[in-house]
């Protein structure tokens, strides 16, 4: 419960006239400070592509409330604000673990810490095939595995346009594999 008081207050001591003063004191009440963001895996940037920002949430304490990084790091060019807000351009791959903090203006301080990480990988690009598979024969076993650099993993492949030959698939690890069983040109685009 919060509130404003008025005291007089009075010193004395045995040779000297007392000594009176009048002060107010305010009690202010700030309720705990909670982070409310929960911890773990961020979701995953591009390197060199703008991160959307990502808001940090709490409940409670005294405003303002500010945010920092109390240990670890963010990825090379992206940064957590004192509003809570990360985002930025990042400039290395890899996996970057930071605890962020936020902290009130409560006396005593108050403050909550979160455990976070963001994933940061290449842009995807596919590296195989370049141009035309190997040629399936027809009625006999054919497996061509595609393969990509970059990404976030896993790698989830699909047939966007076209079909395969009838008796042949692609799964999602990216194998195309089966018996053909007609003959013609397969053309990806």
């Amino acid at each position: 419960m919060g509130g404003s008081f008025s005291l007089t207050i009075q010193a004395s001591d045995v040779s000297s006239p007392s000594q009176t003063i009048t002060i107010s004191v305010s009690v202010r009440s700030a309720t705990a400070l909670v982070v409310s963001t929960p911890a773990g895996a961020l979701p995953d940037a591009m390197l060199g592509i703008s991160y959307s920002p990502i808001a940090l949430q709490f409940a409670g304490g005294m405003a303002p409330q500010v945010w920092s990084v109390s240990t670890g790091s963010l990825p090379p060019g992206m940064a957590l604000s004192a509003a809570g807000l990360i985002g930025g351009v990042p400039g290395a791959t890899g996996t970057f673990g930071f605890t962020a903090m936020i902290q009130d203006s409560s006396h005593p301080t108050q403050s909550a810490m979160v455990a976070l990480s963001i994933r940061v990988a290449a842009p995807l690009t596919i590296t195989t095939p370049a141009g035309a598979l190997p040629d399936a024969l027809y009625n006999t076993a054919y497996s061509q595995t595609l393969t990509s650099s970059g990404g976030n993993t896993p790698i989830a492949w699909s047939l966007v346009s076209g079909q395969l030959p009838p008796g042949l698939t692609l799964n999602t690890s990216g194998v195309i594999s089966g018996s053909a069983t007609t003959t013609g040109i397969l053309i990806l685009p």
